[in-house]
């Protein structure tokens, strides 16, 4: 046999190499990068509907009553929170349901009052679903950062001295109940 003719066995064909397109490779950054955008904004959302309005200049005991002074200028808002604690008597600490509802059904009246003028007053339930945290234990039920609805827009400046007042449901037993006093300038 001579040398040339010997057999060889061809060389295997190429083996296909897969390629990456643009789409593939940016698509897991592009999908992340629209997630956490997503969760920054839902985020943001929560927390502008949840957090009270304003900078805080009081507070008032809501079981023993009093009043803040607070000094305003015309167009101020008072805006109006509350920590809130009542008992769960007869009910297990997961149940909820029912120290919202008595809440619910209880009102705050709010006063201020300036010499000289009438007095500008706003009624609301002591909770209305929002609130910054919630939880039990302990047969109890408190409640911080409450938001309530009430708002007084002041007409004047001066100095106003803001009192509260409760109606509490039938019921109830508060063992705590602290209204914050906020003042907001030119909305929020």
């Amino acid at each position: 046999m001579v040398a040339s003719e010997s057999l060889v066995d061809p060389p295997p064909p190429a083996a296909q190499v897969p390629t990456v397109t643009v789409r593939s490779r940016w698509s897991l950054p592009i999908f992340a990068s629209a997630m956490v955008m997503g969760t920054t904004v839902i985020a943001v959302a929560v927390l502008w509907f949840v957090w009270p309005s304003g900078k805080k200049v009081g507070e008032i005991d809501l079981q023993k009553g009093g009043s803040v002074m607070v000094q305003t200028k015309a167009g101020d808002t008072l805006h109006f929170g509350a920590d809130e604690s009542v008992d769960l008597f007869g009910m297990a600490d997961s149940d909820e349901d029912r120290g919202h509802d008595q809440l619910s059904d209880s009102t705050v009246t709010v006063t201020a009052e300036i010499p000289g003028k009438a007095p500008l007053s706003a009624t609301c339930p002591a909770y209305s679903g929002k609130a910054m945290t919630s939880s039990t234990g302990m047969r109890k039920l408190t409640l911080t950062g409450v938001v309530l609805s009430c708002l007084i827009a002041v007409p004047q400046a001066g100095e106003w001295k803001v009192s509260a007042s409760v109606r509490w449901a039938a019921g109830i037993s508060v063992r705590s109940a602290t209204l914050h006093v906020r003042l907001a300038s030119h909305g929020r």
